[in-house]
Parts: C-alpha cells; sequence; structure tokens
C-alpha cells in the first residue's frame, strides 16, 4: 500500500492498526468485515490530515496524560486552541515548582492602541457583572501582581471603574488598594470623572473600629507632605505638611442653614497670627466682676503672652475695662469708680500655644519655593491628559 500517497507517511500508529487488521481477516477469523475496516482506515486518514495540515493546530482530547503537543506555527490563528462546552476549564495548567502558566509577547507597539499583550483574559459573557476576564488568587502571597521597568505595572480601563480594589480583612494592615513607590505610590487620573475615589462601609456589629475611605501617608525626606492637589497647570493649591499644617491657595467657604431648608454660602476670616478665640457674657455687680476662662480654652492658649479682651455692655454705663489679667481669670471693672450693675458680653483673643511670635510674613519667589511640595518634573501629572493614563482599548483574543 502507497503510504505516502494517503498522506500517512508520519502516522505509524493507523498503519500498525490497518496491518494488524488485515492480518486478522486473512488468517479467516473474520472479526470485523472489510467495509468497517476501511471505513474507521478512512476517519484515520481525515484526523491525521486535519494534524498534519497548514496552520493552528486544535487539540480537543480530553485525555490529560496527551504528549506534548508541538506549538511552533506561522499563523493569524492561535498555534494552540482548547473549545471546552462544558462547565470545566478551558487551559489548566499546574507546576509545583515553577510557573503555572507563563505568557509573552516580542511584538513591538508603536502607540497607545497598537499594543499586543503577554497574557489576555477576556470575558465574553452575553449577561451578568461578577464575570473576570483575569482572576488571580493567592493563598499566602499576591493575588495579582504588575511589574514594569519602565511603564506602568498594572493598568485598569474601564468605562465605570478602571481599578477595583476590595479586602475582607480586619486587621490594620488589610486594604483594598495599596500604592508604593519611589516617586508616586498611587496615581489617579480622569479625563471626564472622578481620578480617586475612595469609600468605606462599616455594617455595625461586623468588626470594630471606623470605616475609612481614604489614607494619605507620607514617610522619609526633610519635610513630608501626606497630602497635595494641584489644579489643572501642576500648582499646588492645597496641600498638609507632615505637622498637620494645612495650606491652601483660594477662600475657605462653608455652607450655613436657612430657613426654608436653604443653605448659604459662608466665610471664614484671616489672621496675622495664629490665635484662638472665645466668646461669653458676664455680670457686673456694684462695678465689678471675675470672669473665669474656659479650662479647655485655658489649656490652648500660650500662658506667658497677654492675651486681649473686648468687651461690649448690654446697658447704660459710664465704660467698662479690663482691671487684671490671669492665665485663668480676668477681673472687669466700671470706669470712673462706678457702682453699676449689669450684663455685658466679651470676646477673647489669645495667641495659639507652640506658635509664640508667628506673623503673617511676605514671601518672596523663592522663599515660596522652600514652602511649597516639590514633584519630580518628569512625572506624568500635567494635567488630565493621555500623558496620565493612556486611552487603551480591550484586548479581544480570537
Amino acid at each position: 500500500m502507497n503510504w505516502h500517497r494517503l498522506g500517512l507517511s508520519g502516522c505509524l500508529e493507523c498503519r500498525a492498526r490497518v496491518i494488524e487488521w488485515n492480518h486478522v481477516t486473512h488468517v479467516g477469523r473474520n472479526i470485523m468485515p472489510k467495509r468497517s475496516i476501511w471505513m474507521a482506515f478512512a476517519i484515520a486518514i481525515v484526523l491525521a490530515a486535519s494534524v498534519s495540515s497548514t496552520g493552528a493546530t486544535r487539540p480537543h482530547s480530553t485525555n490529560i496524560n496527551a504528549g506534548v503537543v508541538d506549538p511552533t506555527c506561522t499563523s493569524s490563528l492561535p498555534c494552540i486552541e482548547y473549545d471546552n462546552n462544558g462547565t470545566g476549564q478551558g487551559v489548566k495548567s499546574v507546576s509545583s515548582l515553577g510557573n503555572g502558566l507563563t505568557g509573552w509577547t516580542s511584538f513591538r507597539s508603536t502607540s497607545a492602541t497598537n499594543f499586543k499583550s503577554g497574557v489576555v483574559g477576556n470575558d465574553q459573557s452575553g449577561s451578568g457583572l461578577y464575570d473576570a476576564g483575569v482572576y488571580g488568587k493567592s493563598v499566602r502571597g499576591t493575588g495579582v501582581l504588575g511589574n514594569s521597568t519602565s511603564g506602568f505595572g498594572v493598568v485598569g480601563n474601564s468605562t465605570s471603574i478602571g481599578v477595583f480594589g476590595t479586602s475582607n480583612g480586619t486587621s490594620a494592615g488589610s486594604a483594598g488598594v495599596e500604592g508604593s513607590g519611589t516617586t508616586v505610590g498611587v496615581s489617579g487620573g480622569s479625563n471626564f470623572g472622578i481620578g480617586v475615589s475612595g469609600f468605606s462601609v462599616n455594617i455595625a456589629g461586623e468588626f470594630d473600629g471606623d470605616g475609612i475611605g481614604v489614607i494619605a501617608r507620607s514617610s522619609g525626606g526633610t519635610t513630608n507632605y501626606p497630602l497635595i492637589l494641584r489644579d489643572q497647570n501642576n500648582n499646588d493649591v492645597f496641600f498638609v505638611n507632615g505637622n498637620g499644617d494645612v495650606f491652601y491657595h483660594g477662600s475657605l467657604n462653608t455652607f450655613a442653614l436657612v430657613a426654608g431648608g436653604n443653605v448659604a454660602t459662608a466665610f471664614t476670616s484671616k489672621s496675622t497670627s495664629p490665635m484662638v478665640e472665645d466668646t461669653g457674657s458676664g455680670r457686673l455687680i456694684n462695678g465689678t466682676a471675675l470672669v473665669s476662662l474656659d479650662p479647655a480654652f485655658a489649656q490652648t492658649i500660650d500662658r506667658g503672652t497677654p492675651y486681649h479682651v473686648l468687651l461690649t455692655p448690654d446697658g447704660d454705663t459710664r465704660g467698662l475695662y479690663v482691671e487684671r489679667k490671669t492665665p485663668t481669670a480676668f477681673v472687669v471693672r466700671e470706669v470712673q469708680n462706678g457702682r453699676g450693675s449689669l450684663v455685658f458680653d466679651y470676646h477673647i483673643y489669645a495667641p495659639a500655644r507652640g506658635h509664640i511670635g508667628e506673623r503673617m510674613i511676605i514671601m518672596t519667589p523663592s522663599a515660596t519655593r522652600t514652602l511649597m511640595p516639590h514633584v519630580n518634573p518628569t512625572l506624568p501629572l500635567r494635567g488630565m491628559t493621555s500623558q496620565v493614563m493612556p486611552p487603551r482599548s480591550h484586548p479581544r483574543p480570537v
């Protein structure tokens, strides 16, 4: 028989089976009719031809002990494809000491949309919200780890949430998303929506402690800035240093409730020095009143520096003045040895403890740069542009 004409020169198993069947029929035992033999032989020809044809191979064998398939090919289709129409896995790769599955690409991309991936996971479910394109799970280590020597370690792109992290741990070290880096730990950018959003849901009775949406912390260096907010031109408009001092440009606006359930905008005043203020009322009896400072207020002021008291009488009087001040009280008298009895209001301005001698100063540009946070100019933080987070089309494997 001409095996090369049948395209079975490499199918040694098929040739052996046919020889065995011919031997059985020629010895007169007639175990299988010749018509069935040649039908099985034709099926073997079709299977062998599909394996040896050019292009991708599609092994659909369910035998987990099958031999290694040579995946080398030159095709626009996958070299190997496994389709599982049941509830099991499409591909399962297990290693006791090495990597379970490794994928890489040598393609050199030229744009943010012209790129390939080492590993692609794609969820194409028609409905439902809980499937995942890529799922990483670890008992002791990291579920999903992204590493890059020059680009982004991990990039998330979505029409709703690009990257979402959740943690079921209740210890202090548990975190939904944690970023660490020599320059920027976590950078969030958005062209239309929110760059970074943090929230926490603390269900009463499930665990102790308060829910925290966002924690900003910085350590190292001569000056730390746990929080910095910038405008679209990368100007520092709000920042907090390591001492907890808050600096901001513009005005501090608040809302005040008004009648009818509406609100009105309110503004805070600016002082030339750090002050602590208190307001109250006292009663003058026979021309004299002793007013004690609030104990908590007295603990927040600098006791070595005199405080200021403004008096407003609520009745007819020749005038009032402060006769004596102590760290815990002050004495009010009516002028010209008056003997009046009336109610008066007072307002106290006292220097804040720990800020003695601090006053408003005019800062030159060089002095301003020493106070403002500094950022590496090479970092992609210049506005919400494609430099912050390059738009990428979702990879769709064939």
